[in-house]
């Protein structure tokens, strides 16, 4: 699929290379998707206590979000299929 150009979206899911205003295609919506996973699964978004211009900064420059597996002093909360699926809807290197 050709490549579309432009910034858009609500800043939390945006994917790192609509932030950087690169080509983008489907993965960005995969990203999204796997954010929405994240938020779902945790009640709240990846760095949602940040204001909106430290979480582009964050989504571009930290590692990429996961699931806290293993909470101190719990049992795995998550499967570990569903943590692996998070982390493969969020490479930034697909």
């Amino acid at each position: 699929t050709p490549a579309n150009y432009g910034f858009v979206g609500s800043v939390p899911f945006m994917a790192p290379e609509l932030i950087q205003g690169s080509d983008y295609n489907d993965r960005a919506d995969i990203w999204s998707f796997g954010i929405t996973a994240l938020e779902l699964a945790n009640g709240k978004a990846p760095h949602s206590l940040f204001p909106p211009s430290d979480v582009l900064l964050k989504t571009v420059e930290d590692p990429s979000p996961t699931l806290n597996r293993k909470p101190i002093g719990m049992d795995y909360k998550y499967s570990k299929t569903f943590a692996s699926f998070i982390d493969r809807c969020l490479q930034k290197s697909p």
